[in-house]
């Protein structure tokens, strides 16, 4: 068993790590929120910023959340999301995570 397993397999999924859950966009967005509310620190427009360009064809998570756009907060959530490709992979993990 590893730090990840619970013996009761109705804990399970509670205690699940939202890096392996299978929500996806948003949804999944706002269960890292839950996970890990410390995020939202990140969604403040007082945020010390590092700039970037464009990289996206859809509005930021930030924006679709809070009606605004959060650069610290949009980049941590793509990070947890690259770590969830990484970690399952498989092929089609690799083409989503190769996407331009």
């Amino acid at each position: 068993m590893n730090a990840y397993e619970v013996q009761d397999p109705s804990l399970s999924k509670q205690y699940q790590p939202v890096i392996f859950s299978e929500v996806k966009g948003i949804e999944w967005v706002k269960k890292c929120i839950q996970q890990y509310p410390e995020i939202l620190w990140l969604a403040d427009g007082e945020v010390r910023k590092t700039e970037e360009g464009q990289a996206t064809e859809n509005s930021p998570y930030s924006e679709q959340l809070f009606g605004q756009k959060f650069i610290e907060f949009d980049r941590t959530i793509m990070t947890i999301r690259c770590l969830q490709l990484i970690l399952d992979g498989s092929e089609n993990a690799y083409q989503e995570f190769m996407v331009d």
